[in-house]
Order: C-alpha cells, then structure tokens, then sequence
C-alpha cells in the first residue's frame, strides 16, 4: 500500500526531471488522418505524399502559428500547441467533404494563390472576390517600399469591402426575417 492518499501525491518533477519533447510534425498528424479518413482523389495513394502535397497546397506557417509549449499542473508536464497543425488538419477535414469536382475546383484556385483555409464554397468564393479586389487596388495604387499596403487605403477599396460585407451579413440575417422567429 502506498505511503501517500491521492491528495498528498509528490510533485511530478519530485520524481523524475521532465525532458520536453519536440514540438510535433505536421505530417504526422496529416498522415494519421488520411489513414484514417482517406487520401482525396487526385493525391497520391500513399499517405506521406498526399501529405506533402496537401502542405505545398497550404500557406506557410504565420509566426502567430508557431509551436509554443503550454504548461502544465504539478502532476502533469504541459503540451504543446501548434495552431499551424490545427488549420492544416481543418482545411484538409473540409475538403475531403466537397466533391470530386469542389475538390479539383479548390486546387486549381489554391496554386493560381487564393489560400484555401477550410472554408465552406461561399465563403470561398467570397475569399477569391476580395482578393481580387484587393490585387487590382495593390496594382492600381501600389505599394509602400517595405512592401505593405498603404495604410491609407483608397475610399474604393475600403467601400467595396463594406458592400461585400453587408451583402454577407444581409445574407446570414434573411433567413431569420422569412420565418419569422425574431428573439
């Protein structure tokens, strides 16, 4: 019988000295999964290159994406969080639920650069329409020497996002206004 009740249990780094481990692989992770729920069609068979395929479809990783470790308690040494692996995963997870056609559809408008982040066709489209928008206005009144859009964006531009945006929200509210439940 132990010498401790479960509420004076030693501290975990009592007992042992706790290496962290490295920050995990996102092609485990995507391999895991298209074992698990198949490759899409037009990838490879084999799960590592639909893998690597499916990664030099995706954007690169943002610096706010990045591996970071997340303590955690007395008994337990913490994890690590990688939001990169979590938008990979999601765009990947939205995807193999279009169809063949959706599919060959996304992948064409990812490598002319529209980044596909898992989101449903409409939204999609929506993505491609501004960043077109944006293009044409990058194009048309250029950019700062570091690279970045002014930060005085034309009138234009900045309408034609609000006009988009109202579309958008008048969208999502009508079907409310047609059955008539209002809270």
């Amino acid at each position: 019988m132990s010498g401790y009740s479960g509420y004076d249990k030693p501290d975990f780094n009592d007992q042992q000295t706790f290496v962290r481990p490295p920050p995990p692989e996102v092609r485990e992770y995507l391999v895991d999964a298209l074992k698990k729920y198949g490759t899409p069609k037009g990838f490879p068979h084999q799960h590592l290159s639909a893998a690597n395929v499916w990664l030099s479809l995706q954007e690169e990783m943002r610096e706010n994406e990045r591996p970071h470790w997340q303590d955690g308690s007395k008994v337990a040494p913490g994890h690590w969080k990688v939001p990169f692996i979590d938008r990979v995963l999601t765009a990947l997870s939205q995807f193999q639920q279009l169809g063949d056609a959706q599919q060959l559809h996304v992948v064409d408008y990812i490598k002319r650069g529209y980044p596909y982040r898992g989101d449903s066709l409409e939204m999609y489209r929506e993505v491609i329409k501004n960043t077109d928008i944006m293009n044409e206005m990058i194009a048309k009144h250029g950019r700062t020497t570091s690279g970045d859009i002014p930060n005085q964006l034309p009138y234009e531009y900045t309408s034609m996002v609000g006009k988009a945006m109202r579309e958008q929200i008048s969208k999502m509210i009508s079907p409310l206004n047609r059955t008539g439940d209002r809270p």
